[in-house]
């Protein structure tokens, strides 16, 4: 330890590091199939699970061990108590819920979920975030409001690597259509973190919004 003892030999160390092993951000979680648990990554296309690979440069984790054969059948009766026991709608939610542990924005839409209090909208946006831990995120309720300002750059840069996104409650604020345009449909959006640089980020959330009433918007 005694030739690195010095502050130059440290400040070399530290050079030929940040040299040989940085990665730039968008380097990392590039691949939106991969959903990654205690015990391994799941590819969503094959719905198969393989060893961790430290290639796959996943900064992300749902918190618990993923098993093929699991069944839940309280959520699938949960499901059908708030739907009025609609399959159809029942069936709607799953996919709602299977697409929205991916990274896609291929619909290009966002979801909103309205109706008197306590019908199970908040129970079912709780269990994703809980579900798929990492890669959820939830955002206060002017986050997508039309201010006289832009959201702040530093909310956005917590969108990386997002694949679920909750609001919360509007509060008579219209939506901000430029900014849920280029969330939804994987626009290259400028975003920094507090006293940093700005950088480039490609996010692709899945964007759920509970609320006792619809949010009104500026589409014409």
């Amino acid at each position: 330890m005694k030739g690195i003892s010095s502050i130059a030999a440290q400040h070399k160390v530290l050079s030929y590091a940040t040299r040989n092993l940085l990665i730039e951000p968008d380097q990392l979680d590039q691949d939106i199939y991969l959903l990654n648990f205690e015990n391994g990554t799941v590819d969503l296309r094959t719905v198969q699970i393989r060893e961790h690979d430290q290639a796959d440069n996943i900064t992300k984790l749902a918190e618990y061990d993923y098993d093929k054969d699991a069944s839940c059948p309280r959520w699938g009766q949960f499901l059908l108590e708030i739907m009025d026991n609609s399959e159809e709608m029942t069936d709607f939610l799953q996919l709602v819920s299977g697409y929205g542990a991916t990274g896609s924005v291929r619909e290009q839409a966002l979801f909103m979920c309205y109706g008197a209090g306590s019908n199970g909208k908040s129970t079912f946006c709780e269990t994703l975030l809980e579900l798929i831990s990492d890669y959820s995120e939830s955002v206060t309720h002017d986050f997508f409001a039309l201010n006289k300002t832009d959201t702040h750059m530093t909310a956005v840069a917590d969108m990386v690597g997002k694949r679920f996104v909750i609001g919360s409650e509007f509060t008579g604020n219209r939506m901000n259509e430029p900014m849920i345009k280029r969330l939804t449909g994987g626009d290259t959006i400028k975003a920094r973190r507090m006293r940093q640089d700005y950088f480039q980020l490609q996010a692709n959330p899945f964007i759920f919004y509970p609320g006792q009433r619809q949010a009104k918007h500026c589409w014409h």
